[in-house]
C-alpha cells in the first residue's frame, strides 16, 4: 500500500493491506500465510485486512486523489518563495513526493482501479463548484457596483455628476476585468 518514497525511511506505521484469498482455515497453508504476514508486522507495518474491492474504494479516495493533485501541482511548476506558508510548503512536498514516483505507478492507480474514473469526475465537479463560488461572489460585487451604485472599497468618493460621467469608464474597466478573467455567460447565469 506504500511506494518507495513513502517507505524510504522505514515501514513503521505504514499500512500493509491484505486479503486472505484461497487460504485454508487450518494447516500448512494458514501457517505459511501467517509467517509471510509476520515479516511486515515485525517491520512495524500497520496490518489492515480488507477485501480487494474495499481497498480499491479507499485507494481511489486517498492514494489516487493524492497522486492526481500532486501531478496537477507539478504541471504548475510551483517554486519556493521567501514568504512560503506552512500550507504552501505542504503543497511543495506533495508535489515532490508524487512527481518522484513513476508515472507508471500513477497510471496503474488509474487504469486498474474502477473507482479512479469516478474520483476524477468528482474532482472535476469540485473544481467547477469552487470556480462558481468565486465567480458568484465576483458577480455580486459587480452587480452592487453597477446596479446599486455601491462604491468600490478603497476608491475615492465621487459626487453624483462625476459618477454619471465616469459610468462609461467604469463599464469599460469592468469589461476589461471580465476579459482578463475570461468569464463565461454560464458562470454569471448559474452563480448565486
Amino acid at each position: 500500500m506504500f511506494g518507495p518514497e513513502s517507505g524510504k525511511h522505514g515501514w513503521n506505521n505504514l499500512p500493509f493491506v491484505y486479503d486472505k484469498v484461497r487460504i485454508a482455515e487450518e494447516g500448512d497453508q494458514k501457517a505459511k500465510c501467517e509467517q509471510f504476514l509476520s515479516i511486515f508486522e515485525r517491520e512495524g507495518c500497520r496490518m489492515e485486512e480488507m477485501s480487494c474491492a474495499e481497498h480499491d474504494r479507499h485507494a481511489a479516495g486517498s492514494q489516487f486523489i493524492t497522486h492526481t493533485i500532486g501531478r496537477v501541482l507539478a504541471q504548475l511548476d510551483l517554486k519556493s518563495t521567501p514568504i512560503n506558508t506552512k500550507g504552501y510548503e505542504t503543497l511543495l512536498q506533495l508535489t515532490k513526493n508524487t512527481a518522484s514516483d513513476s508515472f507508471d505507478l500513477y497510471y496503474g492507480l488509474f487504469m486498474y482501479n474502477v473507482n479512479a474514473t469516478e474520483q476524477m469526475e468528482k474532482l472535476d465537479r469540485a473544481f467547477e463548484q469552487v470556480k462558481q463560488m468565486l465567480y458568484g461572489r465576483l458577480h455580486d460585487v459587480l452587480r452592487k457596483q453597477i446596479v446599486e451604485r455601491v462604491p468600490v472599497p478603497g476608491a475615492s468618493s465621487l459626487r453624483p455628476r462625476e459618477a454619471r460621467n465616469n459610468c462609461a469608464e467604469e463599464t469599460n474597466h469592468i469589461s476589461q476585468v471580465a476579459d482578463v478573467h475570461t468569464f463565461s455567460q454560464a458562470a454569471f447565469s448559474t452563480a448565486k
